[in-house]
C-alpha cells in the first residue's frame, strides 16, 4: 500500500463515517418525533430515564441502518473523497505522478469489498442475536401490555392458530382459540384455554403449546390423546404416564413445530433471520414460506456482489475524463449541468468539500442520482418480475446479470 493509498483510504473513512451518522442521525431525530408519545409513556412507567430508553431503542438499529445503507454509503464517500481531491487539486498532482484513475480507483473497490463482506457478516452474525429489538416498534416498548396476534396455520398439524394477545417475554398466548382439524375434532373443532405457553423440544418433549386452565372442550383428564398417523398430537393428562411429564387435570399439551417468535413477528420477520436458518426452516413441514420470502433467500446470497458492483457503477462517472472532453453520454450530462448552473442554484451555499466548479459538480450529481436510480430501479423491477411469474431465483440473480456487463464497459472507460 503506497502513501497515496493510504491518503485516499483516510479521506474516504472520514467521508464515509461522516454520511453514516448523518443519514442515520437523520433517520432517528424524524423516528423520535413521529414516536415521542410512546417514548414518554414508556419513561412514566418504568424506572429508567427517557434519553436510556431512547438510547437502547435505537443503539441495535445502527446494525440494520449499516446493512442497508452500506453500498450507497460507500459510493456516497467515494464521491466526497474525489470531490475532495478536486478542491485541493490534489488529483491533478496524482495524475501527474503517473498514477492511473484505474490505479486510484483500487482503495475505493478495496474499500466496496470489506464494506459488502462486513454487511454479510453482521447480517448473518450479528443482526439475528438483535431480531426482536429489531422487530420492535415504539409501540411494544411496554413488554407488561401484550402484542395483537395474527393467525397463524401449521401446515403439518392444519391447526389455525389463534388468540387474544401474546406475551414475548413470557412467551405466552393470551385467551387461545386454535381450531383444529377433522382428524383432531374428537372432542370438538376448538382448544380453548385462558393461556398458552410456548415450549421448545427437550429431553425427548416435542415443541408445543402447554394449555392451562382449559375450557373447550371439557374433561380431557378422562379422554385419551389424539393423533395423526399414529403421531400424537394433542396429549391430555389421561395419557401422563406415556408422556414423560405431567399434566394437570385442566391441561393439555399440542405438539407443534411452529415457533413462538412467529406468532410475534411482523411480515417483515425473516429480515433479522439468518440465512442458514431460513434455508433449514424451508424443510419444516409445519411452516409456508411465501415466494417474497424465497425471494429474500436468494437476495441475500446475491447483494454482496450487486453491492461491489455499484462502486463499479458509480466510480467512472466521477473519476472519468472531463465531460466537456468526452463524448455521447458525458456531453449530455455536461449540459445538464450547466443548465442547473444557468437557473442559478450555484448561489445555494456549498459545503467546503463541494466548492469547485460549479457545472462539474452538478454534472457529477447528476450522473451519480442516476447511478443509483438505475441500481435500485433494477433490482426492484427484477424482483417484481421474478415473483410475477413465481420465478424467485430469477428475480433475485437477474440484476447481476444486468449490472455485470454495464459495470465492465463503464469501469474500461475509466482511462487516463
Amino acid at each position: 500500500m503506497t502513501i497515496i493509498d493510504r491518503y485516499v483510504l483516510k479521506q474516504f473513512l472520514l467521508s464515509f463515517g461522516i454520511c453514516y451518522l448523518s443519514m442515520f442521525g437523520v433517520y432517528v431525530i424524524f423516528d423520535i418525533f413521529s414516536n415521542m408519545d410512546e417514548f414518554v409513556r414508556e419513561a412514566d412507567s418504568s424506572t429508567r430515564g427517557l434519553l436510556p430508553i431512547i438510547g437502547s431503542f435505537y443503539a441495535p438499529k445502527l446494525l440494520w441502518f449499516f446493512d442497508k445503507s452500506s453500498a450507497f454509503l460507500v459510493l456516497l464517500g467515494s464521491l466526497f473523497t474525489v470531490f475532495s481531491l478536486h478542491r485541493h487539486n490534489e488529483l491533478i498532482a496524482i495524475m501527474a505522478a503517473g498514477v492511473s484513475r484505474k490505479r486510484l480507483a483500487a482503495p475505493f473497490i478495496i474499500m466496496a469489498v470489506l464494506t459488502a463482506v462486513l454487511a454479510a457478516a453482521s447480517q448473518e452474525l450479528v443482526i439475528p442475536k438483535y431480531a426482536r429489538e429489531l422487530a420492535m416498534t415504539p409501540k411494544d416498548l411496554n413488554v407488561d401490555e401484550g402484542e395483537f396476534m395474527d393467525a397463524v396455520y401449521d401446515r403439518e398439524t392444519n391447526v389455525l392458530m389463534r388468540g387474544e394477545s401474546v406475551y414475548r417475554e413470557k412467551m405466552t398466548i393470551e385467551e387461545p382459540s386454535f381450531q383444529l382439524p377433522r382428524t383432531l375434532d374428537d372432542y370438538g373443532r376448538r382448544l380453548v384455554a385462558e393461556e398458552a405457553v410456548f415450549t421448545p423440544a427437550s429431553r425427548g418433549r416435542p415443541a408445543g403449546y402447554l394449555f392451562r386452565s382449559v375450557t373447550e372442550p371439557t374433561e380431557l383428564d378422562r379422554k385419551p390423546s389424539l393423533a395423526i398417523q399414529e403421531n400424537r398430537i394433542l396429549l391430555t393428562p389421561y395419557d401422563n404416564d406415556d408422556h414423560g411429564f405431567q399434566l394437570e387435570p385442566d391441561e393439555c399439551f399440542l405438539v407443534s413445530k411452529v415457533d413462538f417468535d412467529l406468532l410475534t413477528a411482523d411480515s417483515n420477520w425473516y429480515l433479522y433471520e439468518p440465512t442458514v436458518s431460513l434455508v433449514q426452516d424451508l424443510r419444516n413441514p409445519s411452516l409456508d414460506y411465501n415466494i417474497k420470502v424465497r425471494a429474500h433467500i436468494h437476495t441475500r446470497i446475491v447483494q454482496p456482489f450487486l453491492d461491489i458492483l455499484l462502486i463499479f457503477l458509480g466510480l467512472p462517472l466521477f473519476l472519468q475524463r472531463r465531460p466537456d472532453e468526452d463524448e455521447g453520454f458525458g456531453l449530455l450530462l455536461k449540459r445538464f449541468g450547466s443548465f442547473f448552473a444557468f437557473m442559478g442554484l450555484p448561489s445555494i451555499h456549498m459545503p467546503k468539500f463541494l466548492r469547485g466548479s460549479v457545472e462539474d459538480i452538478y454534472t457529477t450529481l447528476i450522473s451519480v442520482t442516476l447511478v443509483i436510480g438505475f441500481y435500485y430501479v433494477v433490482q426492484i423491477g427484477c424482483l417484481s418480475v421474478g415473483m410475477l411469474y413465481a420465478k424467485p431465483a430469477l428475480g433475485a440473480w437477474l440484476p447481476l446479470m444486468i449490472f455485470t456487463p454495464v459495470a465492465a464497459i463503464l469501469f474500461e472507460r475509466l482511462k487516463t
